[in-house]
C-alpha cells in the first residue's frame, strides 16, 4: 500500500477527506450489509492508519458523512434544477428525486444504516451536527420548492420530511419481506402483499403525497 504524506494546507486536507469518503464509498457499495473496519478503509483510501483518526473519529462517522455528502448532492442538484427551470414541476422534482434517489440501491441502503447510527452509535454532538445540516437544508429546499409550487416553505418542508420517511420505510420494508431471497417461500397470493417493485411504488406514493399537497393549495388559491 502507498500511503500518502499527511495533508497540511485547507485545500489539502479537504481532499483528502473526500478522498477518505471515495474509499468508503467503493467498500460500502461492496459489502452494504456490513461496515468496513478502520484497517480497510486506511489501506484503501492510501493513508495511515493514524492519519485516518484526525479525520474521522470511528467507522461510523465515516458513513454518516459520507451519507450526508449524498443529500449535499441532491440538494444541490435539486437547487440548480430549480434555478434553471422558471417552470419547475412536482413532476419534475418526482423525476429528479427517482433518479438521484429511487435508483440508487448502495444510497439507500446506507441512508437506512445511518438512521441507527446517529441514534446509537456516534456521539451526541456528531449526531447533532448532521441533523443540523440536515435541518438547513431541508428549510432552503423547502423555501424554494414553496415559490415554485405556490405552497408555504414550512408545508414544502415537512412534506420533504414525509417523502424521506416513505423512502426509507419502502426500502426496508423491501428489504425484509419483498427482497428475492423470500420470494421462492411465499406463496405468490401473499407475495404481492409485499414491497417488490421498490421504485414504481416508492414513486407512486411520493406523486400521491405531492399532487395532493399540490391540488389541496390550487383549490384553496393560496398556499397550503
Amino acid at each position: 500500500m502507498i500511503v500518502r504524506a499527511r495533508a497540511t494546507r485547507e485545500e489539502g486536507k479537504i481532499e483528502r477527506r473526500n478522498e477518505i469518503l471515495d474509499a468508503a464509498e467503493r467498500l460500502f457499495s461492496e459489502r452494504p450489509d456490513g461496515l468496513p473496519s478502520m484497517d480497510e478503509l486506511a489501506e484503501a483510501a492510501g493513508v495511515a492508519k493514524g492519519t485516518l483518526y484526525l479525520y474521522f473519529p470511528s467507522k461510523e462517522e465515516v458513513l454518516v458523512e459520507l451519507h450526508q455528502r449524498y443529500l449535499n448532492d441532491f440538494f444541490d442538484r435539486l437547487a440548480g434544477a430549480l434555478a434553471a427551470d422558471r417552470d419547475f414541476t412536482i413532476e419534475r422534482f418526482l423525476d429528479l428525486t427517482r433518479t438521484q434517489v429511487l435508483e440508487h440501491p448502495t444510497r439507500l441502503s446506507l441512508a437506512s444504516l445511518v438512521v441507527g447510527l446517529t441514534e446509537r452509535s456516534i456521539p451526541p454532538e456528531a449526531a447533532l451536527r448532521f441533523k443540523m445540516a440536515l435541518g438547513e437544508r431541508l428549510l432552503a429546499a423547502g423555501a424554494a420548492l414553496g415559490r415554485a409550487f405556490g405552497m408555504e416553505a414550512e408545508r414544502c418542508t415537512r412534506l420533504l420530511n414525509v417523502s424521506y420517511g416513505l423512502v426509507l420505510g419502502l426500502w426496508q420494508l423491501k428489504g425484509c419481506m419483498g427482497s428475492e431471497r423470500y420470494q421462492h417461500l411465499l406463496d405468490p397470493a401473499l407475495a404481492r402483499a409485499f414491497v417488490t417493485e421498490y421504485p414504481t411504488e416508492t414513486m407512486e406514493a411520493l406523486r400521491t403525497l405531492w399532487t395532493g399537497a399540490g391540488e389541496r393549495a390550487s383549490a384553496l388559491g393560496r398556499p397550503s
